[in-house]
């Protein structure tokens, strides 16, 4: 017999009875590691999601209501424009003044061409402003808040729809102008609210 030194002869101890062997052990090891792994990428994901939410939201929103309602505008005015001109309206149309050989005694609103003209422009202002979609091209500066890097950085694009509805009423003034003399002033004052 051998001898081995002073440490004795080499032991090698199994562990017996638990049914895991060092493959099984290794394998259970990478497979709890990488759910560790994917764990800390799905919450950090989620905590920077959280984070741009917070902070870029409320930046995209205001930018985007504002170029919302420059749409609208556009719109409004184009769809108030095409039904004008579809129509022919004059001031004679809208408005009969009378008179006797020594001027104008009266003036008198036709209220049913007007109620017609008025329903036609708030249909086709509502139908063009539902219609509305595009896409708004954002700065990443700008939308990081910094004033120094405002129109910096690639664009990053948002999808932009309108729904709305539309208010109008056609108005009348008459101010005195002079003696004897009365100005009439007719107006189409139209809201849209732009959701």
């Amino acid at each position: 017999m051998r001898r081995r030194g002073l440490r004795g002869p080499r032991m090698r101890f199994r562990v017996v009875g638990l049914g895991l062997g060092r493959r099984r052990l290794r394998a259970g090891r990478v497979r709890l590691r990488t759910l560790c792994l994917l764990a800390i990428l799905v919450l950090s994901i989620a905590g920077l999601y959280a984070l741009l939410d917070r902070r870029v939201a409320p930046q995209v929103q205001a930018l985007a209501a504002t170029a919302a309602r420059q749409q609208a505008a556009e719109a409004i005015s184009a769809a108030v424009e095409r039904v004008l001109t579809e129509e022919q309206v004059t001031y004679e149309r809208l408005v009969g003044v009378g008179s006797d050989g020594n001027g104008i005694r009266s003036i008198q609103t036709n209220a049913v061409e007007i109620n017609l003209l008025r329903g036609k422009i708030n249909g086709a202002v509502e139908r063009a402003v539902s219609l509305r979609r595009g896409r708004l091209k954002l700065p990443l500066g700008a939308l990081l808040g910094s004033n120094l890097f405002a129109g910096a950085g690639p664009n990053i694009t948002v999808p932009l729809a309108m729904a709305g509805s539309a208010l109008s009423d056609i108005r009348s003034d008459l101010s005195s102008s002079g003696v004897n003399q009365t100005m009439v002033e007719k107006g189409y004052t139209g809201n849209c609210v732009i959701i």
